[in-house]
């Protein structure tokens, strides 16, 4: 199965992890991808910015109302919550913006933006790459995209993580795929998003 979306969140340690999975992204990856990264308002742009100038592949951060293209990065605006809408309708999803309160502590929160995926995506084949973190944001979001979606589930290394929190409680609810090491998880998504992944 070929993914039709790729999803990633980070907290703690993220802009690392994420300075070192971006610049291995193909240019030609083929599906839009969504970053949710914990930070403060104002600083996602900034990230965005820095990223891509170091990536093949686009990245920006996401605005309202925009149409998800493929083969581009889109990171989430901090202060607000991400949402997606008329995935069935049209073949690029607009962008939706929710002020609802924090979630997990955190704003945007993976959760939100996993539980609208499941719903827009339902059916859908969507790959998710859990980073370094604090915390459990994403273990619900997976548990409702699992019921709905086809997904393939990586997690970052212990080894590799700032703080094991996020990966950790993804992999020991069982929703993990596969653990892998930061320094070759762009491998893995280029991978997967060229040949696809088995089902089961």
């Amino acid at each position: 199965m070929k993914p039709d979306l790729v999803l990633i969140a980070t907290s703690t340690g993220g802009p690392d992890f994420l300075k070192t999975i971006t610049p291995g992204l193909d240019k030609n990856l083929g599906v839009p991808v969504i970053v949710v990264q914990h930070m403060l308002d104002g600083y996602t742009n900034q990230l965005a910015r820095g990223l891509d100038m170091m990536s093949p592949i686009s990245v920006k951060e996401v605005e309202l109302n925009e149409k998800l293209e493929k083969s581009k990065v889109y990171i989430a605006k901090a202060g607000v919550h991400m949402k997606l809408s008329n995935y069935t309708q049209s073949i690029f999803p607009r962008v939706t913006f929710s002020d609802e309160p924090k979630v997990n502590y955190v704003k945007p929160a993976a959760d939100v933006l996993f539980k609208n995926v499941a719903v827009e995506y339902r059916k859908k084949n969507v790959l998710v790459v859990i980073g370094t973190g604090m915390g459990k944001d994403g273990l619900e979001g997976i548990m409702e995209l699992k019921k709905t979606c086809n997904v393939y589930c990586i997690t970052e290394d212990e080894r590799d993580c700032v703080v094991y929190g996020m990966p950790k409680v993804v992999y020991e609810a069982g929703l993990s795929n596969e653990v892998c090491c930061m320094n070759y998880i762009s491998h893995r998504i280029n991978d997967i998003c060229k040949r696809g992944w088995k089902n089961g």
